[in-house]
């Protein structure tokens, strides 16, 4: 957990990049009604890393990095893959390519950039525009059956560990008994007061309640772990999200993924554009705002899915630090003849199970400070 990786082929060597351009790319504008396809390709190269002990000489081969894979994400629409259903968000390997079809349907300035950590941090972000030539309305008005679904989230720091007692070992199908002392799976879990934190952190996290005096909380489902709560609604439907940032010192955000937002509820800062609007970019610590979603028929499940799809949404501030801490939750969208109207639901399936998988950076967490902090006073003592 607290090792030093060397890179054989380093972040620092090149620039990740959209097309040929580093940066804003041109040429990228749409009027909303338009049909557009988005064609996306890669190429790349394999980088394999190596991860020092206590002396560099003292080296073991890591898991590798590919730095050719990538999940090229927009904001403020969706699109649907060719044969793979309704995203907002694609995989690449090397020499790979998907096909989205999408309908411009939200005005503004939107993002564009893989959603890969070490990607977006080296530079493979860009910027698409959406005019509005016609005047044309957005499709963002709520079903006549539709309701408002209000949720009240709270982002609090907690104290979290990763594993419970011996359930490390037994993930990793060891004993402790058998592992040496410098083996990768006892370093990776096992604090020596030295210089390895083991498996318990400082986090944040998204944490819903039952109203605005976040006093009660709404009861989670164990196989969540860390991941914050799962808001629901059906095609037609609007979601109200009050959020308030119980952290002492940092600013966050919420930014979703598939449903559809304005510019005052989009959670991402950057820019934009966008002018007198820029409440939802960040929350600061103490204070509260409301984002307001839409849920369209093109944030629902598509002809190639089924009745029900998740999406996720996460903070955006600083989005890699932020996700690395904790703050990622998710959204399910139930198509309205498959859902119960109250609790939004499918009501084609008997269980529903969400799992995230992500390799989080304790290094990269907006706690990384407090947590070498905690090594550091272990020694000084």
């Amino acid at each position: 957990m607290f090792d030093i990786f060397h890179r054989v082929c380093d972040l620092n060597y090149f620039k990740h990049t959209l097309k040929t351009h580093t940066g804003t790319q041109p040429g990228l504008e749409m009027n909303v009604g338009d049909r557009v396809r988005w064609y996306f390709a890669s190429i790349g190269k394999f980088c394999v890393f190596f991860a020092a002990q206590k002396e560099i000489h003292n080296t073991h081969v890591s898991p590798g990095a590919d730095h050719s894979v990538h999940t090229p994400h927009i904001h403020g629409h969706t699109f649907d893959v060719s044969g793979g259903g309704r995203n907002d968000q694609v995989d690449l390997l090397a020499g790979s390519s998907v096909t989205g079809d999408m309908i411009a349907e939200n005005e503004g300035r939107w993002q564009l950039h893989c959603h890969v950590n070490d990607h977006k941090k080296a530079g493979m972000i860009s910027l698409y525009d959406v005019g509005n030539e016609t005047s044309s309305t957005t499709s963002c008005d709520m079903d006549v059956n539709g309701v408002v679904r209000e949720y009240f989230v709270q982002i609090e720091e907690v104290e979290w560990s990763y594993y419970d007692g011996d359930d490390a070992y037994t993930n990793m199908c060891a004993s402790p008994s058998v592992l040496t002392d410098d083996s990768v799976s006892k370093r990776s879990v096992e604090s020596n007061e030295v210089d390895r934190l083991g498996t318990n952190f400082t986090k944040a996290r998204y944490v819903q309640y039952t109203d605005a005096t976040y006093t009660v909380r709404v009861q989670e489902d164990d196989e969540l772990g860390l991941l914050g709560p799962t808001l629901r609604a059906i095609v037609g439907d609007r979601i109200v999200v009050h959020a308030r940032n119980a952290l002492s010192d940092r600013n966050v955000s919420l930014h979703p993924h598939g449903v559809q937002y304005g510019k005052d509820a989009e959670g991402a800062p950057y820019l934009d554009g966008s002018v007198g609007v820029d409440g939802d970019d960040y929350i600061e610590p103490g204070q509260e705002y409301t984002y307001t979603w839409c849920v369209p028929s093109s944030a629902g499940p598509g002809d190639s899915d089924g009745s029900s799809i998740v999406w996720l949404f996460h903070d955006h501030v600083h989005e890699i630090n932020g996700t690395n801490a904790g703050l990622i939750g998710t959204i399910i969208v139930s198509s309205r003849d498959s859902a119960n109207v109250v609790d939004a639901k499918p009501t084609d399936v008997d269980k529903e199970i969400v799992l995230l998988f992500a390799s989080l950076n304790e290094l990269s967490s907006l706690y990384v400070v407090t947590s070498v902090t905690s090594v550091v006073l272990l020694r000084a003592s």
